[in-house]
């Protein structure tokens, strides 16, 4: 298993539109798709203002679609995908006014500097 932060955002993107299979605490598998994979813009600093801790920092969002008959809670779960390997995330449901359909969101907010193998680059 791999982590999250060894995924390049690009790897993820590349992805949308994919079936990704979860582990559920029953232990079956629940597949879902990658829906959409949204960066989130930095905002600019007001003068004087100090920068948060977390500036600069890669910021993004996976959203899944999924069946509703099949709700997962919100937890943290191994995802599994085909051409990504298998890694854990923090999964939220995002509830949509469809009857037999489910979002769920991962969000990250990790420092950029970081490569494919999990080591942290020097910069």
């Amino acid at each position: 298993m791999r982590s999250l932060h060894e995924i390049p955002c690009s790897a993820l993107a590349s992805q949308v539109n994919t079936r990704f299979r979860i582990q559920a605490e029953s232990g079956s598998l629940i597949e879902v798709t990658l829906a959409e994979v949204k960066m989130r813009r930095e905002k600019p600093l007001k003068a004087g203002c100090r920068p948060p801790p977390d500036a600069g920092n890669e910021k993004f969002s996976l959203f899944f679609s999924g069946s509703r008959a099949e709700l997962l809670p919100q937890n943290t779960y191994t995802v599994a995908h085909e051409a990504l390997g298998q890694f854990s995330v923090f999964l939220v449901p995002i509830y949509t006014r469809s009857s037999d359909k489910i979002d769920y969101q991962v969000v990250v907010n990790r420092p950029r500097n970081h490569s494919l193998n999990g080591n942290q680059t020097k910069g």
